[in-house]
């Protein structure tokens, strides 16, 4: 999934990325990919 930083820092979705792989499915694992402008970041989960 791809996310727009918009007018929420990254640091505050990187706290919440436990929250957000239990929101999915419980037990996935998940990893950030962001992008040099970071104005944007991939959310990729894994099973």
């Amino acid at each position: 999934m791809r996310f727009e930083l918009n007018a929420v820092p990254l640091e505050k979705w990187i706290e919440k990325q436990e929250r957000l792989n239990r929101f999915f499915v419980k037990g996935l694992e998940s990893e950030f990919i962001i992008d040099d402008n970071k104005k944007e970041f991939d959310f990729i989960l894994f099973y």
